[in-house]
């Protein structure tokens, strides 16, 4: 058997969404493994910066709903580390139709 093929859990990309993947699979026992393609380096990645947009608003609700059940879990490693993640602020969104549903 190739090592391939011992692979249970991969990890394509290390930014935010990939780390804490990869973050949430390793607490639960899981052995992933990760793939980045650039060095850690912020300048190479979507989330460097002072802002980003956690949003809770998308045309389909289960979308919706996997957003806001994902708060929590976010907060999880800020506890631990005891650096602020996130501070949540009103949105204001605008949309042409036939997107006005959103």
């Amino acid at each position: 058997m190739s090592a391939a093929q011992d692979v249970e859990f991969l990890v394509l990309g290390l930014g935010a969404m990939g780390s804490a993947t990869f973050y949430y699979l390793a607490r639960s026992g899981k052995a992933p493994v990760g793939l980045e393609q650039f060095p850690v380096r912020p300048e190479r990645r979507n989330s460097h910066g002072r802002s980003r947009a956690f949003r809770t608003l998308y045309a389909d609700p289960l979308y919706t709903q996997l957003a806001a059940m994902s708060l929590p879990l976010w907060r999880e490693p800020e506890a631990l580390s005891g650096e602020p993640i996130f501070h949540l602020c009103d949105q204001l969104a605008f949309a042409r139709r036939p997107h006005e549903e959103l």
